[in-house]
């Protein structure tokens, strides 16, 4: 799966990964790895671009099979809809089923066109509140 729509599927609410979980449901997933956590190391690169060990995150893993096509997801946090809604939406993706691949992607573009919304709301509601402390008058 695309990394930009296991973000998106990372920022919808519970309701709306319900709902993706009962559409992805009606295409026969079986479950081939059950959701669990674990932990993997993060690396990241510091200012020189050398590797540096930031340390453990908690993941959750799933996979699933969909009519001989498998998925595969790990998400941050303790999330075990998630990653199964993701490795779900995986093994969609990978199938022939055009129309509910249509409808999986204009469910989740509708939702982040409403997250943006919001943010851009409360951006803007945030900037207002900036102060230019060069502006103020002296004292």
């Amino acid at each position: 799966m695309k990394g930009d729509m296991c973000t998106e599927l990372m920022e919808l609410d519970e309701d709306k990964v319900k709902l993706l979980l009962n559409m992805a449901a009606e295409e026969g997933i079986a479950i081939v790895k059950p959701p669990r956590t674990g932990l993997l190391m993060m690396t990241v690169q510091d200012s020189f671009d050398a590797d540096f060990y930031l340390g453990e995150i908690l993941v959750t893993e799933a996979e699933v099979e969909s009519r001989g096509k498998t998925g595969y997801a790990m998400v941050m946090g303790d999330e075990p809809e998630r990653a199964l809604l993701a490795a779900s939406i995986e093994a969609i993706m990978r199938g022939d089923n055009e129309d509910l691949k249509k409808q999986i992607r204009g469910f989740v573009s509708e939702q982040m066109e409403k997250i943006d919304s919001i943010r851009e709301k409360e951006s803007a509601l945030i900037a207002m509140t900036k102060v230019s402390f060069e502006s103020m008058s002296k004292g």
